[in-house]
C-alpha cells in the first residue's frame, strides 16, 4: 500500500540549489488515511489539496506501482507535486485543529468517552452513547479515529457523521463506505455487501448523530452491521435520541436490545476546570461563570459554547492589553447572547 511509494527510495531531501524539505510519502499518505478515517470526505481532501479524487484513491491503492520522485530531466514528477500539495493541505488542516483545541484537552468526560471507544476497539461490542449537547462527544470520537485510523493494512477506527439527509440504508452504507474506503465492485454486489465484507476483527465504526437514523427508521442497519461483521460500533447521539427511542418501535427496539447504553447528562465541573487550567485562566468569579456555562443543559451550554466564550474573551483581552478576567469573560458571554 503506502510503502509502495517508497520502494524506489526516499524522495530527495531537497532539489539542487533549493531548501525544499524532504517529502516522506509513507508519512503523508498515513496522515491522509488518518483524516479520512476521522470523517473527512475524499472529495474535501481533493478540494483542499487540489489533487484529483481518482489520484488520491490511486495513491492509497494497495497494488499501486512504484514511481520515482524525479523524472529523467531531474524535475519533480506530477506525483511528487501532488504529494507536496497534499502535505501542505494536511499541515493547514492540523494547524486549524490545534487552534480549535477542544480535543487536545484531557477532561474527565473526554477520558470516559475515549475509554468506551478503546474498549470497543479491543473487544467486539455495540455501545449506544447518549450525551448532552456540547460535552465533547464528536470531537473526542473524531480525535480517536485520527489517533487509531482504520487503514488498508491495519484494523482501526473510522468516524462516520450522519445528517438529516440520510434517509435510508443506501445513505447509511454510502457514508460508511466513504469513511472506511470499502467501495468494492458495487456493479456486481450491493454497496452494503461491500462494506460488510470489508470490515475486519479489530475495526471500529464511530457513528455520530445517530438520532437522524432513528428519525429515518433505519437505525437497524447498524444492528445488521454488528450482527454480520466482526467489527464493533460506538453509536453516539444527542438527547433527542432518548426521546425517540422511548416510544416502542420494531425498527429501533432491535437495535436498543443489542446495545449497551451509556448516558452522559452534562459536562462536569472537572471538565470546566481542566479547560480553564489548560488555557491559563484563573479567579473564583471567572471559574463560577465558566462552570455555569460549561455545565448548563441545552444548546446554550456545554464545553463547545464555553470554548466560544473563552476564544472571544481572549480576543477582547488582547485588544485592551489585559489578561482575561471575570469582567471580560462576562462581556464575552454577553456578546454571544448567553444568559
Amino acid at each position: 500500500m503506502i510503502t509502495q511509494l517508497a520502494k524506489v527510495g526516499k524522495l530527495p531531501a531537497m532539489a539542487e540549489g533549493t531548501t525544499e524539505p524532504r517529502l516522506d510519502p509513507v508519512d503523508i499518505l498515513g496522515r491522509l488515511e488518518a483524516v479520512l478515517s476521522a470523517g473527512i470526505a475524499m472529495q474535501r481532501a481533493s478540494q483542499g489539496s487540489g489533487v484529483n479524487v481518482l489520484k488520491l484513491s490511486h495513491m492509497l491503492c494497495a497494488d499501486r506501482p512504484a514511481v520515482g520522485a524525479r523524472d529523467q530531466w531531474g524535475d519533480d514528477t506530477q506525483e511528487t507535486k501532488d504529494l507536496r500539495a497534499l502535505s501542505v493541505w494536511l499541515n493547514e488542516l492540523e494547524a486549524k485543529r490545534r487552534a480549535e483545541s477542544l480535543d487536545q484537552i484531557a477532561t474527565p468526560t473526554r477520558a470516559m468517552i475515549e475509554g468506551i471507544a478503546r474498549r470497543a476497539l479491543r473487544k467486539k461490542s455495540l455501545v449506544s452513547l447518549v450525551g448532552a449537547y456540547g460535552i465533547g462527544k464528536s470531537s473526542t470520537l473524531e480525535w480517536f479515529a485520527r489517533a487509531n485510523p482504520m487503514t488498508r493494512a491495519t484494523p482501526g477506527a473510522a468516524y462516520v457523521v450522519f445528517t438529516k439527509d440520510d434517509k435510508g440504508p443506501a445513505d447509511v452504507y454510502r457514508k460508511i463506505s466513504e469513511a472506511t474506503r470499502h467501495f468494492g465492485d458495487s456493479r456486481r454486489r450491493s454497496l452494503g455487501s461491500c462494506v460488510r465484507d470489508g470490515l475486519r476483527h479489530g475495526d471500529l465504526l464511530l457513528c455520530d448523530n445517530a438520532n437522524y437514523l432513528v428519525q429515518a427508521g433505519c437505525i437497524n442497519v447498524l444492528a445488521d452491521i454488528y450482527d454480520q461483521t466482526p467489527a464493533s460500533l460506538v453509536v453516539a447521539a444527542n438527547p433527542v435520541y432518548a426521546k425517540l427511542t422511548a416510544v416502542a418501535d420494531d425498527d429501533h427496539d432491535a437495535f436498543c436490545n443489542r446495545a449497551e447504553t451509556v448516558r452522559i447528562e452534562k459536562s462536569s465541573e472537572g471538565d470546566v476546570e481542566a479547560i480553564l487550567l489548560a488555557r491559563g485562566l484563573s479567579g473564583e468569579a471567572l471559574r463560577s461563570a465558566a462552570i455555569k456555562i460549561g455545565t448548563r443543559h441545552g444548546r446554550d451550554g456545554g464545553l463547545r459554547v464555553l470554548f466560544k466564550v473563552i476564544n472571544r474573551a481572549e480576543e477582547r483581552a488582547a485588544q485592551v492589553g489585559r489578561r482575561v478576567d471575570a469582567k471580560i469573560f462576562a462581556q464575552s458571554a454577553h456578546d454571544l447572547w448567553l444568559p
